[in-house]
């Protein structure tokens, strides 16, 4: 009987330290719909489905683009990046996408989601950029990002993005993407007043 306690008990203790290994291992990885940077989509896909959702968002073709409808109970669609010439299809960049029907839900739900996020990874450093323009036309569109960057050249983003004159709700992404896509996008923000 002895024998059989002290045996369940380091079970129990190596079952508890074994997960917090693989927890503090997964605090360097950020999931969505459980998909990882830099892992294959053909782990989740079929490459005859990565073909069929590949949509054109890289004038240069450098990088492809495959969108996923109806797939999660969270998002309404996510995005995964890749470059083009790679045959493992491995993930450079993911998002999800969440519609909203006004700014305020969705600043909301960012700023919850935000503490999720900031309670998960562990990360360099965490900026709220606040309220910037993204289209240079002057219609007055803006989004709100809120970043987190990695040690490993990374990136998490939680954003919310609001459509003037446009027909669009505005919308909440939350993405990541690698280091080397991060530099290909050169993304470049201008701050407005709200």
């Amino acid at each position: 009987m002895k024998r059989t306690i002290t045996v369940s008990f380091l079970l129990a203790l190596t079952l508890i330290f074994s997960n917090s290994i693989i927890y503090a291992e997964d605090r360097t990885k950020f999931k969505i719909e459980g998909m990882f940077l830099e892992e294959s989509l053909l782990n989740h896909f079929s490459k005859e489905q990565i073909e069929e959702s590949e949509i054109l968002l890289y004038e240069d073709k450098k990088y492809k683009a495959a969108l996923f409808s109806g797939i999660s109970l969270i998002y309404d669609d996510v995005l995964v990046d890749f470059k083009a010439n790679d045959k493992k299809f491995l993930i450079q960049g993911l998002t999800g996408f969440i519609e909203f029907k006004d700014i305020d839900s969705c600043y909301k739900k960012q700023n919850q989601i935000e503490k999720k996020i900031s309670s998960m990874i562990d990360y360099d450093e965490r900026i709220d950029w606040g309220i910037l323009k993204f289209d240079p036309g002057g219609k007055g569109s803006t989004y709100r990002p809120i970043t987190f960057d990695l040690p490993d050249g990374s990136r998490v983003a939680v954003d919310c993005y609001h459509y003037a004159e446009s027909k669009r709700e505005p919308n909440l992404k939350v993405h990541t993407n690698t280091k080397l896509f991060l530099k290909y996008l050169n993304l470049e923000a201008e701050s407005v007043k709200n």
